[in-house]
């Protein structure tokens, strides 16, 4: 699914995933935008707080890893998301929070 500012996912959703993705929201026409960068974060319930930062769109394997040990409550931070979109130019959009449910 779509996820903007904030908003809840299933541990078994976080399976399917294995990046981010940038799009206009409710935008009569497609516009592209590369994921040149990004940090994610994890904190809450769960043991320890993690941080990374990556290049591209795709979560590094050790992201990944760290997604499979979220708990209920766990929230994940995705900010610093640089992108170009398909006019060239460079953007920084707003943080994601997630919830886990």
């Amino acid at each position: 699914g779509n996820i903007t500012g904030s908003d809840f996912i299933s541990k078994s959703e976080l399976k399917n995933i294995n990046g981010i993705d940038a799009k206009m929201a409710r935008f009569d026409f497609d516009i592209k935008f590369q994921v040149n960068s990004f940090e994610m974060m994890i904190a809450g319930k769960g043991s320890n707080s993690y941080f990374k930062s990556n290049s591209g769109k795709e979560f590094t394997v050790e992201m990944i890893t760290a997604l499979k040990n979220v708990i209920k409550g766990d929230r994940i931070i995705i900010s610093k998301i640089k992108v170009t979109g398909s006019d060239g130019a460079q953007r920084n959009l707003s943080p994601v929070v997630i919830t886990v449910e």
